[in-house]
């Protein structure tokens, strides 16, 4: 193959580099989407290069994981999202739709520092032509990304729950996606109105909008009474506030650095739990939550498809704590 002048380019993929974990995302099975997660010094990845380097360009590429590498301790290596099988081809932006993955089951700074993109030359074998670096620099307040290795088996059943249900939950789509913006708007009162459009996405029609989101999202994560309660009062702090921001009223700024990290956790909670409840419309998700009562979402269907998963355990601790006006 090395002798061809012209080879044969069947598609470029690319390697998402991510950092900001101080656990191994390499216990994370996204084998569903064809994709595998790996430390950028692990044994795995370097076999991986040793066996698909096109002409022999493993000292190339090895360079350049050295390179990534080095500007990180050794107890947070980036990780790189690629794909698992070479020889079938990946959905579009399907790289992303893991790494947002990680943030809805575990709020946290992980950022996308890079991007390398390959050329597919016959064969599966790869041929590095471009390394892309983001500008985004860990700082030393940022939340790493921690989670309990006893909850493995739940997380990555999970992540398949994920990928079979996402797409039939059609209304969802909006929750994930303003969720997802608040981690990236440049001021923090833009990513406090995006996660609460991410709770105002759930409710079906315009009348008594606040009293039912407040409603709808304490009985989804609320896993029982004293939990659904607190969220209830909660949201009624988080709402008050919100409506100062959107009409120009005179709020105090640190309050949305003391109720954004709840938001964030309580929206990561409730993709979670809607993806668990697996109910498809938006109007039923709304007449089964109108009848039922707080500490009742283990009750809220008659699917026995569903299963009670904590996965992220400080996600159900943290939303019990009360907010203080």
């Amino acid at each position: 193959m090395c002798k061809k002048e012209t080879p044969e380019i069947e598609e470029r993929i690319n390697f998402l580099v991510v950092a900001g974990s101080l656990s191994d995302l390499s216990k994370f099975d996204f084998s569903c989407y064809n994709i595998q997660c790996l430390n950028i010094e692990s044994k795995e990845l370097k076999q991986i290069i040793k066996e698909k380097s096109y002409c022999k360009s493993i000292d190339k590429d090895q360079n350049l994981l050295n390179k990534i590498s080095k500007d990180y301790d050794d107890n947070e290596k980036p990780f790189i999202l690629l794909p698992l099988d070479f020889g079938k081809k990946l959905e579009e932006n399907i790289l992303h739709e893991c790494f947002r993955l990680i943030l809805i089951l575990y709020p946290c700074d992980l950022k996308i520092i890079g991007n390398i993109e390959y050329e597919v030359i016959q064969n599966n074998h790869l041929n590095w032509i471009l390394y892309s670096k983001y500008e985004s620099h860990l700082n030393i307040d940022d939340k790493y990304l921690y989670y309990n290795e006893e909850q493995l088996e739940e997380i990555n059943e999970f992540i398949l729950l994920y990928h079979q249900r996402k797409k039939e939950i059609k209304f969802i789509q909006t929750t994930i996606n303003a969720y997802i913006s608040s981690f990236y708007e440049r001021k923090i009162d833009m990513s406090f109105l995006s996660l609460c459009i991410a709770l105002e996405s759930i409710v079906d029609g315009n009348t008594e909008l606040s009293y039912r989101i407040r409603r709808n999202v304490s009985i989804l994560c609320g896993k029982n009474k004293i939990f659904a309660e607190t969220i209830f009062k909660n949201l009624n702090l988080i709402y008050s506030l919100r409506s100062k921001i959107v009409h120009a009223g005179d709020y105090n700024p640190e309050k949305i650095n003391q109720y954004l990290p709840y938001l964030q956790l309580l929206i990561s909670r409730l993709i979670i739990e809607l993806i668990l409840q697996n109910i498809t419309d938006i109007k039923e998700l709304n007449y089964l939550l109108t009848i039922s009562g707080f500490g009742e979402r283990d009750k809220l269907t008659k699917n026995s498809q569903y299963k009670s998963m904590n996965i992220n355990i400080v996600s159900e601790v943290s939303i019990l704590n009360t907010l203080t006006k």
